[in-house]
């Protein structure tokens, strides 16, 4: 059947007219309406952002975040942003890092498909910087070489802790170029043995703290470590060709918990400052007043000796293992006999 021009025209006016009926029924999607919320939890370097996306602008809101600035009206293109998931209602996020004692900017923002949306601006100031008060509690000698130090980090305005621990020297007010140990981070209490100290020695030691402001140390604080036995050899009795006695004296304080197990003796040799590695004997009795006295035997007759008293004494390193110790030999003074023939 042959359809006729006039018939054409009518279907063609039927279909463009129902298109653009169909067209005005849908509706272009809007931007999104976001609000930013008030700012809470102001610390010195960090804050607390919410927002809350109230329309979706007949849209998925695919994003949700915030632009943060030192400059009014922060935009996605000049100033930090946060990203949080999108959707509808609230959100909020944590800002760490921020600058001390400053004035920010924020906005709220949201985007679906017909763009970027931004809610009001608000305003905060982070608090003013306060150094951490650092604290040196306890700073006592163990031993010889060994002393316990205890301190306490406390920031009131909760100012985070990079690192902290303890510094010593034998000068007053020691810093971390001097020895030192780390502690972790944080406020709180901290507690360390520190080894490898001279031997009755004033040591030096302040606890520190490193926080956005730098290095803060505590009060220095100081201590002696225990002194080593002090030896000395006596006089020299010679009773035969092959025989001689010899007395020492050792005085060592046993106040520590750390000192334990001394030996003394007598070393001797015919070469000058003989070591108990060679030749020793170890004493026959020791008085209360640290007096002994030491025979020696099987002596060649003629024959000119060296002699030295000495005391053997360990530290006990439990901390490190319940069986490791070290150990430490002091000499007296040396004197000299020679054997009768």
């Amino acid at each position: 059947m042959k359809i006729s021009s006039w018939h054409s025209l009518l279907i063609l006016t039927c279909f463009v007219t129902s298109s653009v009926a169909f067209l005005r029924c849908v509706k272009e999607a809007d931007l999104p309406t976001v609000v930013t919320d008030d700012i809470i939890n102001i610390k010195t370097t960090s804050v607390t952002l919410s927002g809350n996306v109230t329309n979706d602008g007949g849209a998925k809101v695919e994003l949700r975040g915030f632009c943060l600035g030192t400059a009014n009206n922060p935009t996605i293109t000049n100033s930090i942003r946060y990203y949080c998931k999108g959707g509808l209602r609230g959100f909020t996020t944590n800002v760490p890092f921020l600058e001390p004692d400053t004035y920010y900017h924020v906005r709220a923002f949201a985007l679906n498909s017909a763009g970027t949306a931004y809610g009001n601006e608000v305003h905060f100031k982070t608090k003013q910087l306060v150094e951490p008060k650092v604290l040196t509690i306890v700073a006592k000698p163990l031993g010889f070489t060994v002393a316990q130090v205890q301190g306490n980090i406390i920031s009131d305005d909760e100012t985070p802790i990079f690192e902290r621990g303890f510094c010593w020297a034998t000068t007053e007010n020691p810093t971390t170029m001097n020895k030192m140990i780390k502690c972790g981070t944080g406020t709180g209490y901290l507690e360390r043995n520190i080894t490898d100290l001279l031997p009755g020695t004033l040591h030096h030691v302040r606890t520190y703290a490193i926080s956005i402001g730098g290095i803060t140390y505590s009060a220095d604080k100081n201590f002696t470590t225990q002194h080593l036995p002090i030896v000395t050899t006596d006089s020299v009795i010679v009773f035969t060709q092959t025989t001689s006695k010899i007395g020492g004296n050792v005085i060592i304080d046993y106040s520590s918990e750390q000192v334990w197990n001394c030996a003394i003796g007598i070393c001797y040799g015919t070469e000058a400052t003989p070591t108990v590695n060679k030749s020793s004997v170890s004493s026959d009795s020791l008085s209360n007043d640290g007096v002994f006295t030491c025979t020696l035997e099987n002596l060649t007759s003629g024959t000119r000796y060296y002699a030295r008293a000495y005391g053997l004494v360990s530290e006990w390193l439990w901390w490190i293992d319940y069986d490791c110790s070290r150990t430490f030999i002091i000499y007296g003074n040396e004197v000299t006999f020679t054997t009768s023939q």
